[in-house]
């Protein structure tokens, strides 16, 4: 894979697991086996790594997730807030950005007026 941060799913298959999450490989494994997937990249666990560590939230995220009871609902939902608000207040590296940036408008045609509708998806 060329792009650290950003892999197109034409680029991606099976042994890319690990790099692109399981749901990225297998959109990368329709994509090449001919199935009606639109065009779309993922952007790779790296990215992710790259910016918890950049923004030294690392900690503080495993601080929100320790000791949580998974069984718990509301125990999950007031983490997963408090781990949102970790993420949404914290500095998004440039280079990251610059990339999904990138990808993004690359897939709506090189730019201009029309951008193209997405679906955003975690993969764990």
């Amino acid at each position: 894979m060329a792009n650290n941060y950003v892999v197109w799913f034409k680029d991606i298959d099976k042994e890319d697991g690990p790099t692109v999450g399981g749901k990225g490989a297998n959109l990368g494994e329709m994509t090449k086996a001919g199935f009606p997937v639109p065009n779309g990249f993922v952007v790779t666990v790296s990215a992710y790594q790259t910016f918890v560590d950049a923004a030294h939230i690392r900690s503080k995220i495993e601080e929100a997730l320790h000791g949580l009871d998974v069984a718990d609902s509301r125990a999950l939902d007031k983490a997963a807030l408090k781990v949102q608000h970790i993420i949404t207040r914290s500095d998004f590296p440039k280079d990251i950005a610059r990339d999904i940036i990138h990808a993004y408008f690359t897939l709506s045609g090189g730019g201009g007026i029309k951008h193209a509708l997405v679906a955003v998806r975690s993969s764990h």
